[in-house]
C-alpha cells in the first residue's frame, strides 16, 4: 500500500523547534496540515510530533505512513481519547526543541509564517506565547485576538474580536498584545510551558488556552498577536462535523412534515413508523451533543474562573476604542446592552460611580462622605487612583475593607484623566456608568434627580447643575449662607425646578453619567487628551453623533470646588488646556471621507443652531433653518423633521407638527 504522505519530506536535522500536532480523526484535515508544513516548512530546525488521541479513522494509516517515511516525524498514540490538554502535554513531554509550537491538525500553514513568530519570541524575552493571524479558507478573519465583554454576564466568555472580518481589514493587521490567543497556533519557549506545568488538564477540550495565557500574564510576561504571520484554520471541525453528520442523515423538511400529519392522524405505515423512531433518534442523538457540549463548557468555565477570576479585565471596548470601530461589529455575537430606565415597580439599576483620586485626600474624604450620606440608590463606587503620595492609597484600601462595595484600582504613576476613567468604565458592573471628580460634594436626591433624565431612552449623557464650572451648567445665583448650607440651598432649588431638563451637547465631565450601552456603541474615552480637559467634549460630540440626546438635569445641583487636582499637584491648568483643545481641534477639523459621518456631523451642526435660534425666540429662523438648510439637503433624516416639529408644538400648531412628522421618512 502507498503511503498516504507520499511525496511529503523533510531534511533530517537537529531540532531547534518541536511541533506538536494532537490528532483525533479528521484524517484529511491531518493530511493538508502536513502537507501545508512541507510546503512551506519553518527556516529553523524543526522536528513534527503527532499524538493520536485514539482515532478510528484512515489516521490509523495515514500517520505510521508518515513517520515511516521521514524520521523527523513521530508519533505518540492514546490508547483512549485524553482530549486536546493531555495529548498536548504529552507531545510537550519529548519535545527535543527550545522552541515548542501547538498546532492543531485543521490548519494549513501559508508562505512566510513562522519567520515573523520567530522573530518576536527571539527578539522579546518578556512575550510568553506568540500567534498568526488565524483565517478562514474564505480569507475572513478565523482568530486575531480574544477579548472579554460583559465580564458579570454569568454566561460570559472570551469573544474572538473581529470575527469573520476581511484580513486586510487595518484593524486585523496591527501586531499587539491581547490577554488570550487561541491554542490551534501557539509558540512559545519549551522550557517556559514545561516550567508552567503546561496545559492544566482539568480542562475538557475547551478553555486550556486561555488558562495557558493567563499564567504567562502571571509571571509577568506578554501574549502577542503576530499580524504579519499568517494560518489557515478550518475551526473546531470535531463537535461541528458530528452534528453536521446527523444532520444530513434526517429526511427533508417536507417529509418530517409529512411524517407529523401521517402520525397526527393516526393511521401510518410501518415504514413512517420505523422512519419516524429513526428521526427521533437522530434529534435526541444531536441533543445530546447539545447538552454536553453545555455541560463541558459550565465545567471549564467554573474552574477558569476559581483560577483566574480576580485577574480577569475587560478589554473589548479598549480595542474597539483605539480602532474605532462599534463593538456590535467587533463581537460577531454581541448583543447591545438595553438604554432605558426602570420601568415602574422594577428595582432601581445599578449605577457605577467612577472616582479618580491624585492625592488631595482631603476633597475625597468630603466626596465619599456625600456620596454615603445622599446616596440611597443601588451604586458601586470604582476608585482609581492615579500615583497618589499623600496618604490616599492607604485611606481608600481602609474605606474599601469597610464598604463592600468599594473597589480600588491603585495605578503607580499618573495614567491621566480619560486613561484612569477608562479603568473604571471596563471594570464597571452598572447598567449606568457616573463619571465624578473627587472634589465634588453630592447633596439629597442628586442621583436619582439624573436617573430620572433616562425615561426617554434616547437620553445620552446627563450631567447636574453646579457652582463652578464652565458653560450652562453653571448656576450663577449661589448663597449657601442665605439658604442655610449646602443642603437646604440645594433641596429648595431641586423643588423649585423641579423636572427642569436643558438640552446640551456639552456635558461638562466633573460629573456626567450615561448607559452603559452607550460606552458599547460608542467606545472609551480618547486617553491622548491625558491629564484632563476636553476628553468630556470629545466624548459628549461623539454620542450626539451616535444619535444620543446630551441634557443637563436642571433639578440637580450639586457643589464643585474646581480644579482641584490641578492645584493640588501644581499642575500648569493653562497649559493642559491650550494643549488639548488644540488636539481636539486637530481631531474634529480632520476630512471627513464616510459619507455617513458628514452627513451626522451636518445634521448635528444644523440642530444646535436651530435650537440656539429657538432658545433666543426666533422661532421662524429656526424654521427656515430648518426647512432650508436641512429638509432640503438633508431629506432622509428623521431628526430635523422631529425637531422642526417640536418647534410647531411648542408654538401650539399641533396640526403642522402633525403634517412635518408624516412627511418624516421615519
Amino acid at each position: 500500500m502507498e503511503p498516504r504522505c507520499a511525496g511529503i519530506s523533510f531534511r533530517t536535522v537537529v531540532p531547534l523547534l518541536s511541533i506538536v500536532i494532537p490528532v483525533h480523526n479528521q484524517a484529511a484535515y491531518t493530511h493538508n496540515c502536513l502537507a501545508s508544513l512541507a510546503a512551506n516548512p519553518p527556516h529553523v530546525p524543526f522536528e513534527i510530533i503527532f499524538v493520536d488521541d485514539a482515532s478510528t479513522d484512515d489516521t490509523l494509516s495515514l500517520l505510521p505512513a508518515a513517520a515511516a517515511a521521514d524520521s523527523r516525524i513521530r508519533l505518540l498514540c492514546n490508547e483512549t481519547n485524553l482530549g486536546f490538554a493531555i495529548s498536548c502535554n504529552r507531545g510537550a513531554a519529548t519535545a527535543r526543541g527550545d522552541l515548542l509550537l501547538l498546532l492543531n491538525n485543521d490548519t494549513e500553514v501559508l508562505p512566510g509564517w513562522f519567520s515573523p513568530l520567530y522573530e518576536a519570541i527571539m527578539l522579546h524575552p518578556d512575550i510568553g506565547i506568540v500567534s498568526p493571524k488565524l483565517v478562514f479558507p474564505d480569507g475572513t478573519i478565523q482568530h486575531c485576538g480574544k477579548v472579554w465583554s460583559r465580564i458579570s454576564d454569568p454566561l460570559s466568555q472570551p469573544h474572538h474580536i473581529y470575527y469573520h472580518f476581511p484580513a486586510d481589514h487595518p484593524a486585523v493587521n496591527i501586531s499587539r498584545d491581547y490577554q488570550m490567543l487561541t491554542g490551534a497556533c501557539m509558540l512559545m519557549r519549551t522550557v517556559e510551558f514545561t516550567a508552567l506545568g503546561g496545559f492544566d488538564e482539568n480542562y475538557r477540550n475547551g478553555w486550556e488556552d486561555d488558562d495557558l495565557c493567563y499564567a504567562f500574564l502571571a509571571r509577568g510576561q506578554r501574549i502577542h498577536y503576530c499580524a504579519s504571520a499568517s494560518v489557515i484554520h478550518h475551526q473546531n471541525k470535531t463537535l461541528n462535523e458530528r452534528l453536521m453528520e446527523l444532520e444530513r442523515s434526517l429526511p427533508d423538511a417536507a417529509r418530517l412534515d409529512q411524517l407529523d400529519k401521517i402520525l397526527a392522524g393516526g393511521v401510518a405505515s410501518q415504514h413512517d413508523v420505523d422512519t419516524a423512531r429513526t428521526v427521533q433518534a437522530t434529534f435526541e442523538a444531536m441533543e445530546r451533543e447539545f447538552v454536553a457540549a453545555r455541560d463541558k463548557f459550565r465545567r471549564n468555565r467554573a474552574h477558569f474562573f476559581t483560577k483566574w477570576g480576580g485577574a480577569i479585565k475587560r478589554d473589548d471596548l479598549q480595542y474597539c476604542t483605539l480602532d474605532n470601530i462599534p463593538l456590535g461589529l467587533a463581537l460577531s455575537d454581541f448583543q447591545p446592552a438595553e438604554n432605558s430606565g426602570s420601568a415602574p415597580g422594577e428595582q432601581q439599576p445599578l449605577v457605577s460611580i467612577v472616582i479618580l483620586t491624585r492625592n488631595r485626600l482631603d476633597v475625597t474624604t468630603d466626596c465619599l462622605a456625600s456620596i454615603l450620606q445622599h446616596t440611597p440608590e443601588d451604586h458601586e463606587i470604582l476608585l482609581i487612583d492615579n500615583g497618589s503620595t499623600d496618604g490616599t492609597v492607604q485611606w481608600l484600601q481602609q474605606q474599601a475593607t469597610a464598604y463592600r462595595h468599594y473597589r480600588i484600582i491603585v495605578n503607580a504613576e499618573n495614567r491621566g484623566f480619560a486613561a484612569g476613567c477608562n479603568q473604571g468604565m471596563l471594570a464597571a458592573n452598572g447598567k449606568y456608568v457616573l463619571l465624578l471628580n473627587n472634589d465634588v460634594v453630592v447633596t439629597p436626591g442628586w442621583l436619582g434627580g439624573m436617573l430620572e433624565c433616562y425615561s426617554n431612552p434616547q437620553i445620552g449623557i446627563v450631567g447636574p447643575m453646579t457652582n463652578n464650572i464652565s458653560g450652562s451648567q453653571k448656576w450663577p445665583w449661589v448663597n449657601y449662607d442665605a439658604a442655610g448650607g449646602l443642603v437646604p440651598f440645594a433641596e429648595k432649588f431641586r423643588e423649585e425646578n423641579r423636572f427642569r431638563r436643558v438640552a446640551a451637547r456639552r456635558i461638562v465631565g466633573f460629573c456626567m453619567m450615561f448607559p452603559f450601552a452607550l460606552v458599547e456603541k460608542i467606545g472609551l474615552l480618547d486617553e491622548q487628551f491625558g491629564s484632563g480637559n476636553f476628553e468630556d467634549d470629545d466624548y459628549c460630540l461623539r454620542a450626539s453623533l451616535a444619535g444620543y440626546r446630551n441634557v443637563i438635569a436642571g433639578d440637580v445641583f450639586i457643589h464643585h470646588v474646581g480644579s482641584a487636582t490641578f492645584v493640588g499637584n501644581n499642575v500648569n491648568y493653562a497649559t493642559a488646556m491650550q494643549r488639548n483643545h488644540a488636539l481636539f481641534n486637530d481631531k474634529w477639523s480632520r476630512p471627513v471621507v464616510d459619507v455617513d459621518q458628514a452627513r451626522r456631523i451636518i445634521t448635528l451642526k444644523i440642530l444646535e443652531k436651530a435650537e440656539s435660534l429657538r432658545r433666543a425666540g426666533e422661532k421662524d429662523a429656526a424654521v427656515e433653518l430648518l426647512l432650508s438648510e436641512g429638509i432640503r439637503q438633508i431629506p432622509e433624516e428623521p431628526k430635523i423633521y422631529r425637531a422642526l416639529a417640536d418647534i410647531f408644538l411648542e408654538a401650539s400648531m399641533a396640526r403642522e407638527a402633525l403634517d412635518v412628522l408624516r412627511e418624516s421618512p421615519e
